[in-house]
């Protein structure tokens, strides 16, 4: 389970898929990881990139994904991040952090 959090205050979550998924404008992206069996929340943000990859998303730049493009290690979907200001980044995160709280997703 996740969902991306883009600057304009949309989302797109996990059912969505990738098929028309916005690639860029990334501020953050909430999943569910699982850490030996025990599935908890990840809040991952402040990235030039993001990159989803062995079912999960990464933070990732420029040279991580010339990395795993370099040793042929699969990328499901590669996103691009944006910077903004502090007012705009604090609402997305406090949107992230109330979903996870919720559990809506």
């Amino acid at each position: 389970m996740w969902r991306v959090y883009y600057e304009d205050g949309t989302t797109w979550s996990w059912p969505q898929g990738f098929d028309g998924m916005p690639t860029r404008g990334v501020i953050a992206i909430l999943q569910k990881v699982d850490v030996n069996h025990n599935p908890r929340w990840h809040l991952v943000h402040g990235s030039q990139y993001y990159m989803r990859a062995q079912d999960e998303w990464l933070h990732a730049y420029e040279n991580d994904v010339v990395d795993y493009l370099e040793n042929d290690k699969p990328i499901d979907k590669l996103l691009v991040g944006r910077m903004t200001t502090k007012r705009i980044f604090s609402e997305i995160i406090e949107a992230a952090k109330n979903d996870k709280n919720a559990e809506n997703l």
